[in-house]
């Protein structure tokens, strides 16, 4: 399965790879928890999965965002000496929450509210940006994030463009999250469709979490690596 076989894949990624340019997060909201993958990204969108942290704690309350906001401010260091911050995060502004997640990124620099929509595979990843209620919101095409995701967990070769490495921190439960839903692939109206049907009793937050970081990057829009 698409899990285990990246299970097997885990390497030392701490401190953090000098080809690593910046860092960017993706953040799911649950009922009783606030989920958040760190990635790095280096030269032709190669992917450093850094760290997956759970705050536990009621995201009704004003403690849990400022535990998140002070999350975000954490520095990681490089193999080169430098402090690394994140970039740019994402938060999921789809559940129950949807408030609380707003009110967040209106006052937290660098974080962006996200709602995920359906989308075919001609649209852009990102496919508006805009201001709601005072808080900047991005609406991602998700199924198109995570199909991107899944070709890129086939490749094998680390040289090559959007190539993954994971750290040895992450445990057997997260990668199989990576595999707790099934893409599958059809044509509507002449237009390439990405669908992802979930695997009962299996949870989704870590696939989540790392389409939000794609979003996270795909906003900042870099166009020159070097």
């Amino acid at each position: 399965t698409i899990g285990l076989d990246l299970y097997e894949r885990r390497e030392k990624l701490r401190p953090v790879p000098q080809e690593v340019l910046l860092l960017t997060a993706g953040t799911d909201v649950q009922d009783d928890r606030l989920e958040t993958t760190v990635c790095g990204w280096g030269k032709e969108e190669r992917l450093f999965v850094i760290e997956h942290s759970i705050i536990w704690d009621d995201p009704s309350s004003g403690r849990c965002w400022d535990r998140l906001a002070a999350y975000y401010r954490s520095e990681f260091e490089s193999e080169d000496g430098r402090r690394l911050r994140i970039k740019r995060a994402c938060v999921d502004s789809g559940g129950h929450h949807t408030s609380s997640v707003y009110a967040f990124a209106g006052r937290t620099r660098g974080v962006l509210a996200l709602k995920g929509v359906f989308g075919s595979e001609a649209e852009p990843l990102v496919k508006a940006s805009r201001k709601y209620k005072g808080s900047p919101l991005i609406l991602a095409v998700s199924n198109k994030a995570k199909a991107l995701l899944f070709y890129r967990f086939r490749i094998t070769d680390a040289e090559a463009p959007g190539f993954i490495r994971f750290d040895e921190s992450l445990d057997l439960d997260w990668f199989e999250q990576l595999g707790a839903e099934r893409m599958s692939r059809s044509y509507q109206r002449g237009q390439l469709n990405n669908f992802f049907k979930p695997v009962p009793g299996r949870r989704n937050e870590a696939i989540d979490c790392l389409a939000y970081y794609m979003a996270a990057l795909t906003v900042l829009n870099i166009r020159n690596w070097d």
